[in-house]
């Protein structure tokens, strides 16, 4: 039954400020703590996957320093905001290990109402995540972590 993470990335800077967009200190702060939840929990991932937009590879860089420190850190199409759920989606359906997908809005949470039904569907805000364990094709909430803000 793999444990399958979805997080949103941490509060990022203006593009104003950061054309780049990377997270504010209270994003990286924010992700340290929802890491140190799920870490507190005993979850454990062998691979993390990011957008690869600056904000959510820093938030998954965090994310492995606490719950993946053997882990495969991946930059992975498919994961931007507008992006189609349908590839990930059976990524996730198919996975026999322990991954977490590191992201962004409205994707994730497209992706989470897909993986579990509109009635179990939550809202992720910055830094946020959701934890899942899937049985054959059942998927079943064991946890959600926000920052302490």
């Amino acid at each position: 039954m793999p444990d399958i993470v979805i997080m949103r990335h941490g509060h990022a800077m203006p593009s104003e400020t950061d054309p780049d967009r990377g997270l504010t200190e209270t994003g990286i702060a924010d992700s340290i703590y929802v890491a140190d939840q799920l870490a507190a929990a005993g979850i454990r991932v062998k691979r993390i996957l990011h957008s690869g937009k600056t904000r959510a590879r820093q938030t998954a860089e965090i994310l492995t320093e606490k719950v993946g420190r053997s882990a495969a850190i991946e930059e992975r199409k498919g994961l931007d905001p507008n992006d189609e759920i349908d590839a990930i989606a059976r990524e996730l359906c198919e996975a026999d290990e322990d991954v977490a997908v590191v992201g962004h809005l409205p994707h994730l949470e497209l992706l989470l109402t897909r993986l579990v039904g509109r009635e179990h569907a939550l809202k992720i805000p910055p830094a946020a995540a959701v934890h899942l364990k899937r049985e054959g094709t059942t998927w079943s909430f064991h946890g959600r972590y926000k920052p302490h803000r």
